[in-house]
């Protein structure tokens, strides 16, 4: 396990979501998902399974804006060594946020996300 590719949008975009714009995306290591497996503990996410192409989930629009507010939420993933790569512990890539969108979102406005493995 590399990674993840974590894409963000509205929920209520579903049914368009190949033309409907991120709200959020970026890349993070081996740990980078424990946020949400942390906020669904608190009711604030749901995992909705998936095998990892993608891994689907739910999260509060106000929890999301919280875990991300000071930049993204750190992890505890290993460093991953492959044949022609190396991601550092805690690795996380750049994240590329609609603010002004995601500030449009009611507090209690349920947002998608999908992780997608990045073997």
């Amino acid at each position: 396990m590399l990674g993840w590719m974590v894409l963000v949008w509205r929920a209520s975009d579903d049914a368009a979501r190949n033309r409907a714009p991120t709200l959020a995306r970026w890349e993070t290591g081996a740990g980078g998902l424990r946020w949400l497996d942390a906020l669904a503990g608190s009711g604030l996410a749901k995992a909705l399974g998936g095998n990892g192409y993608p891994l689907l989930f739910r999260v509060r629009a106000d929890a999301f804006s919280r875990a991300i507010s000071g930049g993204l939420p750190t992890n505890d993933g290993p460093e991953v060594i492959g044949d022609d790569y190396v991601l550092p512990a805690g690795y996380n890539g750049a994240l590329h946020l609609d603010a002004e969108r995601l500030g449009r979102c009611p507090a209690d406005e349920w947002l998608a996300v999908e992780a997608w493995d990045l073997s």
